[in-house]
């Protein structure tokens, strides 16, 4: 199992920004955005941060996903 990231959902969901969140995370807009196309994971520290600044729980921010060998299976 892997874990995705879901923060580029939840700021859709809530109309904001990379931008704005960049600001409220203090990162530049080019990690937040590695971030949101899940090039890159954010540590657990600033999955934390993340859901404080979005206002919604962690388990919000992550999802399980099956690896594409365990479909293969």
């Amino acid at each position: 199992m892997s874990k995705r990231v879901l923060i580029g959902e939840v700021l859709r969901q809530q109309g904001r920004t990379n931008k704005w969140f960049a600001e409220q995370m203090g990162k530049s807009v080019n990690t937040i955005s590695l971030w949101v196309t899940q090039k890159v994971s954010p540590s657990l520290d600033d999955i934390f941060k993340a859901s404080k600044i979005l206002g919604v729980p962690v388990s919000q921010l992550i999802n399980d996903q099956p690896d594409q060998n365990e479909n293969n299976k």
